[in-house]
C-alpha cells in the first residue's frame, strides 16, 4: 500500500510542470489580488468537506465578504489503493480547470480544503490557504515520496491550517508552521429541538479508521442487557454490511443525510455515539452537542483547548454499553450533559467565531 501510494505522488509531482504549463498558456492577464468588497475580502473556498467550507462559506458572507465555493467533481473517489492511482488522470485537468476559473475571477484568497488539492492553489496565482483534513495527510512520512510531495505542495501556501488536533505531527512534518483550526458549527441552525423520540443514534461513518468495530460490538452488549433500547444507525461507510448483518432488525437502519436534515435527526436523539480510535470529535460529535445531544466518544487531545470537551468518555465495548445505559437512565445527569456539550461547543467551534478568527489569519497572510 505505502508502495502503491508512493507511485500516486510520483506521478503528482511528474505531471505538475505540464498541468501548470497547460493554464499558464491559457491565462487571462493577472487582477490585483485583493479585491475588496465594502470592508470585505473576495474568498473562493475549493472542496467541501464535512460541510466545512460551505459553513465557512455562509458565517463569512455574514461578516460581508463576498465568498463562493467550488467543488470540483471527484472521479475515483471511491476507489481503494493500489487502483486510486488510475484516477490522478482523471483529476489533474479538472484542477487545472478549476485553478483557471479562480484565476479569472479575481479573489483575494483560495482557500483550498485537503492537500492533496493544494495543486489548484499552485496554478491559480493566487495567494492560497492549504486545509488538512485528515487522510490527506495521516500517517505522512516526512522523508517519503509523499511526504516530499506534500511538502513541496504546501510550501508556496500563504497559510496551511488543520482541521482536528490529532493531525498536528502530521501536518507538521511537511508545514511546520501549521495551525489547528476548529471546525466551524452553524449553532444557530444546529440546535435543540424536541421531542427526543429515539434513545441512541450511530451517525459516524461505519469505517475502521472511525472504531466503527468497537460500536458495533458496544451496540450488540446494549441490546443485550438492555433490549428496548431504540438504535438508529446511519448505513454508510465499509463496516455498513457488517453492521446490517450482526444487528440486523435489532436496530433501525437509515440511509445518509443531506446537511440540512441532520439537525432534525441529531435533536430527536438523547444519545449519540462518536468515534473510537483517533480519539477526536469530528463534525458529527460536535453538531450533535451543539443539538444538545450528548455524546459517549473517546477523546485524547484535551490539551488543545482551554477546557476539555464535555464528552462521557470510554473507549472499550463494555465501558461503552455502560456509559450509554448510564445517560439513558439518569435523565438529569442527560440534561447537564446536553446543556454543558452545546456551551462548550458554542465556545470553541461557533462559525462566526471561526470566520473572525480566519478573516484576522487571511489578512496577515495577504500582508506578509
Amino acid at each position: 500500500m505505502t508502495a502503491a501510494r508512493d507511485w500516486t505522488w510520483a506521478i503528482v509531482v511528474l505531471d505538475l510542470r505540464g498541468v501548470r504549463s497547460a493554464v499558464s498558456s491559457g491565462a487571462e492577464p493577472r487582477r490585483p489580488y485583493t479585491r475588496l468588497v465594502g470592508s470585505g475580502l473576495a474568498i473562493v473556498h475549493v472542496n467541501d468537506i464535512a460541510w466545512v467550507a460551505s459553513t465557512l462559506q455562509a458565517a463569512q458572507r455574514r461578516r460581508g465578504d463576498t465568498v463562493d465555493l467550488i467543488d470540483p467533481p471527484k472521479p475515483g473517489a471511491s476507489l481503494r489503493w493500489p487502483w486510486k492511482v488510475l484516477s490522478i488522470a482523471l483529476r489533474l485537468p479538472i484542477l487545472a480547470g478549476t485553478a483557471l476559473a479562480i484565476r479569472r475571477r479575481g479573489y483575494a484568497i483560495a482557500h483550498v480544503h485537503y492537500a492533496t488539492q493544494a495543486l489548484v492553489g499552485l496554478l491559480c496565482t493566487r495567494p492560497f490557504v492549504v486545509h488538512c483534513h485528515g487522510t490527506d495527510v495521516r500517517g505522512v512520512v516526512s522523508g517519503s515520496l509523499r511526504g516530499r510531495a506534500l511538502r513541496a505542495l504546501l510550501r508556496p501556501a500563504a497559510l496551511v491550517v488543520y482541521s482536528t488536533p490529532d493531525l498536528e505531527i502530521d501536518t507538521r512534518s511537511v508545514r511546520s508552521d501549521a495551525q489547528f483550526l476548529p471546525n466551524p458549527i452553524d449553532v444557530a441552525t444546529f440546535a435543540p429541538a424536541g421531542p427526543r423520540s429515539r434513545d441512541l443514534l450511530v451517525g459516524v461513518r461505519l469505517d475502521p479508521v472511525k472504531g466503527a468495530e468497537t460500536a458495533i460490538v458496544a451496540i450488540e452488549l446494549l441490546l443485550h442487557d438492555r433490549p428496548a433500547t431504540t438504535v438508529t444507525v446511519v448505513a454508510s461507510g465499509l463496516l455498513a454490511p457488517a453492521a446490517r448483518a450482526r444487528l440486523g432488525g435489532r436496530v433501525s437502519f437509515v440511509e445518509p443525510r443531506r446537511h440540512p436534515d441532520m439537525p432534525q435527526l441529531l435533536a430527536s436523539h438523547r444519545v449519540a455515539l462518536g468515534q473510537f480510535r483517533l480519539g477526536i470529535l469530528s463534525q458529527f460529535e460536535l453538531e450533535s452537542m451543539a443539538c444538545g445531544t450528548p455524546i459517549v466518544a473517546t477523546f485524547r487531545y484535551a490539551a488543545a483547548y482551554d477546557k476539555p470537551p464535555p464528552v462521557e468518555e470510554a473507549s472499550e465495548p463494555q465501558a461503552i454499553a455502560r456509559a450509554v445505559v448510564g445517560l439513558l437512565e439518569d435523565h438529569e445527569r442527560r440534561e447537564r450533559l446536553a446543556r454543558d456539550g452545546r456551551e462548550w461547543v458554542i465556545a470553541h467551534h461557533d462559525s462566526d467565531a471561526i470566520a473572525a478568527r480566519v478573516d484576522r489569519l487571511y489578512r496577515r497572510a495577504l500582508a506578509s
